[in-house]
């Protein structure tokens, strides 16, 4: 474990293995992935590096399963989990968890191969993290961020990312119906461009809208001692490092039925619609 103190390590498998084992924040995660795969990558903070795509976790049960065999119930291994921007139609399929034998599955090859084909959307993301690797200087950028989102009443959550920064996520659902690949091209030109009008680029992450596999941490994952929680404006407006933290979460926040908390101000799903292709437009 490179620069990680051997307790400090054991703290956070334990951390994680109680975080994964509470039932309410689960039932959370699933929530998101609806329609999105999960993927399990390894910590940062581990020596060898892992990663597994491509898990169907529509289910509390099948989460469980996944969590299970990625070795989180015998507390060896650091782990984070992501999930892709994309929005799949369609079923995923469900695959062995042996690497060898996955990749070389006939079916997980197909559905490798025609991912692209797959997609009937994406989540429009912006990734803010400090060029200081900063959490606190990255709230100074999405705070603002936020204002702007909120003028044009596109409808979206935020959440921490886990260490370092924010996500904002606009979701699939409310985006133009075009061609999925065309959206993700404009979306890459909106992050651009706000980034130069507001000299934000060494905050933006633009690499989140360059690829159709893209992928982002799950909303209630646990990373490093923190959970990647959604917040409302109350909770984001006097965020603080500490309020993160898997033992501030679980004492602090009601998890059960929270939700990603998204901004909808009272407007319909059409309205909103017109709102975000506005905001497209107006900075793509």
């Amino acid at each position: 474990m490179v620069g990680l103190d051997e307790e400090i390590k054991e703290l956070f498998l334990k951390q994680q293995h109680e975080w994964y084992k509470f039932i309410p924040a689960l039932f959370e995660i699933v929530k998101e992935l609806k329609g999105h795969t999960l993927d399990i990558l390894s910590s940062k903070l581990e020596e060898t590096k892992f990663g597994v795509r491509y898990f169907f976790a529509g289910t509390i049960d099948y989460l469980k399963k996944h969590l299970d065999a990625m070795s989180i119930s015998d507390g060896t291994k650091l782990i984070n989990l992501y999930r892709s921007i994309a929005h799949l139609k369609g079923n995923i399929p469900i695959f062995t968890y042996a690497l060898s034998e996955r990749k070389s599955d006939p079916r997980y090859i197909q559905f490798d191969k025609e991912f692209v084909d797959l997609i009937d959307g994406f989540d429009l993301v912006f990734d803010i993290d400090s060029p200081l690797k900063n959490v606190t200087d990255a709230w100074g950028v999405a705070k603002q961020i936020k204002v702007i989102l909120d003028e044009y009443k596109v409808p979206y959550y935020v959440k921490s990312s886990g260490t370092r920064g924010f996500h904002f996520i606009i979701p699939y659902n409310y985006m133009p119906e075009i061609n999925p690949l065309e959206l993700q091209a404009i979306h890459y030109k909106v992050l651009r461009n706000i980034g130069a009008i507001y000299e934000w680029s060494d905050y933006i992450d633009k690499s989140v809208a360059s690829h159709p596999k893209t992928l982002i941490k799950c909303s209630y994952a646990f990373d490093s001692a923190n959970i990647s929680l959604p917040m409302n404006d109350i909770e984001f407006e006097n965020f603080s490092p500490e309020k993160i933290k898997m033992e501030w979460v679980l004492d602090n926040i009601i998890l059960k039925n929270r939700g990603l908390l998204t901004r909808t101000y009272g407007l319909s799903e059409e309205e909103l619609k017109k709102n975000v292709k506005k905001f497209l437009d107006d900075f793509k």
